[in-house]
């Protein structure tokens, strides 16, 4: 009980932190929207508040997801799932940020079609949806991300790629550590995507390595999944 309760307080102040900064930067541009003298500068300010107020609704929306996935006694709902159907779904809904970013998201041609997991497609989908985003953000103008899903034996993987920085390997361990972000990265972010990410593959016996490309630079991140079996 006293240890739920001291992550409950430790989650409180960190989000608390998290929130302060966009939060911040609201009150001001705000501010500067108010005593703007020209239109451009009002517009300038303007452009910015929204942006604020963008990456506070991500945090909270962030939040929501872990305080869940964390606190409450989850019943999941699991069904038989085909990957490569919830995959293009997630990378449908992924594909405007892409575009806004000028990356190039698609699936690849190899990727197999008929392989199917057990899982809830709610958090599943959340799931593919903080890789992508993720891989997104940390990719450059005209980079690539491509998502596959692949059956070896057993199991099934989903793999998200792209040609983007990568990671500088002593930071690979702390990824997915809750709040964490990569010192000197340019990107703003909850820091929970991946720690979402993380929570949500142990909820369903998945395991996820990342690995930095030889071939094209970037990273790629694989999430392997137990194989539902023939249907």
């Amino acid at each position: 009980m006293r240890l739920s309760l001291h992550r409950r307080l430790l989650v409180t102040g960190d989000a608390a932190h998290e929130l302060r900064t966009p939060l911040a930067a609201i009150k001001t541009h705000a501010e500067v929207a108010l005593q703007a003298g020209h239109e451009r500068e009002r517009h300038k300010a303007l452009k910015h508040l929204v942006e604020g107020t963008e990456q506070a609704i991500r945090i909270v929306h962030q939040l929501l997801i872990m305080a869940r996935l964390d606190y409450e006694n989850i019943s999941l709902t699991r069904t038989s799932l085909n990957v490569n159907t919830l995959l293009i779904k997630t990378i449908i809904e992924e594909t405007p940020g892409a575009m806004e970013r000028k990356i190039d998201l698609g699936i690849s041609d190899e990727t197999n079609t008929e392989a199917t997991i057990w899982g809830n497609a709610e958090l599943l989908k959340i799931m593919m949806g903080n890789l992508i985003s993720n891989a997104v953000r940390h990719s450059r103008d005209g980079d690539k991300v491509t998502a596959s899903v692949k059956r070896q034996g057993d199991v099934v993987m989903v793999e998200i790629t792209d040609t983007g920085p990568g990671i500088p390997p002593e930071f690979l361990s702390r990824v997915f550590d809750r709040f964490y972000r990569i010192e000197g990265s340019k990107e703003q972010g909850s820091g929970l995507g991946l720690s979402i990410v993380s929570r949500i593959a142990e909820i369903h016996d998945a395991e996820i390595t990342l690995r930095n490309n030889s071939v094209n630079n970037g990273l790629t991140v694989t999430t392997t999944f137990p194989h539902a079996g023939d249907t």
